[in-house]
């Protein structure tokens, strides 16, 4: 019933602004620019909302017994003859045109009608049956409203300079002009809803306009776009598949093979330098920062880059050699206590503390348990050694300093978690997790004084 009563709601809401607006025309005072602009988006606004449900309702009749079994791709949807009689190449598109002026305005109904709030940016599922239709119009809809999206894609980027403001404003105004950060936003629609032909088509062009632009918007953006193809490519890596930008290469032309791991390196380096976005060409780096627009997204590729490094890691529990002597021995293990350290950057740029305290403070134990057998290693190839009657045992001071620092702030956001300082409040009602962060609380404390006593038996540094 919600959009149902949302429909008849705008259609209701439209007339009278339509009204109010031909009033401000006709009365004496002079209509001034922000009080048009406000008119025309509110208008656009509400017919948006029309369109979101007009495009699902007018699909509502009785099944055809004549259904097509193979469904046409988006090429061939694009490549559809048109004729003088019926110009349309499907039903989405011609009620695209009867109810907006200009690429912009369409290209935000387009938007609008693909966006679920409740979808996360990294969960690719395919649109369930929509109230009064089976899956299969459904299913025509959303590839009619995707090969909308991707023509009106291709005409921004043919044009010379793509801009970079405002799609609502252009939207008001009729215009043409498509901002880079709505091409995005399109591209990662598309990767959410399973439209890998779409992805493939369109995420490099977009990609390489957004890094390319002047805005330093557009770059951030166009950086949101490069984690995806990260996370993409690693992901099809660990299926054994060809990625979207290898399906779209050239035919004849190969590309080199790469493991999980460095798939896993490229994808936090693109993590890293999203949370700490900084550009040259930019004298506002904090406009770049991806961190409060695109949270989510980064947040849960770095949660996908610990499920991939868990079981190589989950053997971490203690700081005695044997656990930790898989991964201290040979460059691959080297390779994952790399990424344990950059994973753990990552997070505390996006404070996972306030999130979740209890993985936040799991990943610090472990980085803080290798730094400490590693410091230990040095001790067990060489002797102690007496100055001034006392016995210093030779750890190694620099890996201890580094195991301090990580336990230290380990223990800052258990501590806040214990007192309900973090985001999700419903955690502090959870009996088995407030166990668990008590004995996780209790294990860094007991590592940090073990950490002082080897500090304070250590050799100290010589004198400059």
């Amino acid at each position: 019933k919600q959009p149902v009563q949302a429909e008849l709601f705008a259609r209701e809401h439209l007339t009278k602004v339509t009204e109010l607006a031909r009033m401000e025309f006709e009365s004496s005072s002079e209509a001034t620019e922000s009080s048009e602009r406000a008119f025309r988006e509110a208008a656009v606004k509400l017919e948006v909302m029309i369109f979101r449900q007009s495009v699902f309702e007018t699909r509502k009749k009785i099944k055809s017994l004549f259904r097509p079994k193979i469904r046409p791709t988006i090429k061939e949807l694009l490549l559809a003859p048109t004729s003088p009689s019926s110009p349309f190449r499907f039903q989405t598109e011609k009620l695209l045109s009867e109810m907006f002026q200009g690429h912009a305005a369409q290209f935000l109904a387009v938007l609008e009608s693909l966006v679920d709030p409740r979808r996360r940016p990294l969960e690719q599922v395919v649109p369930a049956a929509t109230a009064g239709l089976d899956l299969e119009t459904t299913t025509d809809i959303y590839q009619e409203l995707f090969s909308m999206g991707t023509d009106l894609t291709q005409k921004a980027l043919d044009q010379p300079c793509v801009g970079t403001g405002s799609l609502m404003a252009a939207a008001s105004q009729g215009t043409d002009d498509i901002p880079l950060q709505a091409l995005v936003r399109f591209v990662c629609l598309a990767y959410s809803h399973k439209q890998q032909e779409v992805f493939a088509m369109l995420a490099e062009r977009v990609t390489q306009a957004a890094m390319s632009s002047e805005a330093a918007q557009a770059r951030a953006k166009g950086k949101s776009l490069q984690l995806l193809l990260a996370v993409e490519a690693l992901r099809n890596d660990l299926k054994g598949q060809k990625t979207a930008a290898e399906d779209s290469r050239p035919a004849g032309e190969e590309s080199s093979p790469e493991e999980p791991l460095d798939r896993v390196v490229q994808l936090l380096q693109h993590l890293r330098e999203a949370c700490c976005c900084r550009d040259a060409r930019s004298r506002e780096p904090e406009v770049e920062s991806l961190v409060s627009s695109d949270y989510d997204l980064l947040l849960d590729a770095a949660l996908f880059v610990w499920e991939v490094a868990r079981p190589a890691l989950a053997r971490i529990h203690s700081h005695e050699w044997a656990a930790c002597r898989h991964l201290l021995v040979n460059d691959t293990g080297q390779q994952y206590v790399t990424i344990l350290e950059q994973l753990l950057e990552v997070f505390r740029e996006l404070e996972l503390w306030r999130v979740d305290p209890l993985l936040h403070g799991e990943l610090g134990y472990k980085l803080a348990c290798l730094q400490e057998a590693r410091a230990d290693l040095k001790h067990a190839t060489a002797a102690s050694q007496l100055i001034g009657g006392a016995a210093f045992i030779l750890y190694d001071r620099k890996q201890l300093l580094g195991c301090l620092s990580v336990l230290r702030a380990g223990l800052k956001c258990v501590s806040q978690a214990r007192e309900a300082k973090y985001r999700d409040q419903s955690l502090c009602h959870s009996g088995e997790r407030i166990t668990e962060l008590e004995v996780l609380h209790a294990d860094l404390l007991f590592a940090l004084i073990r950490v002082q006593l080897k500090l304070a038996s250590t050799i100290p540094p010589p004198p400059p």
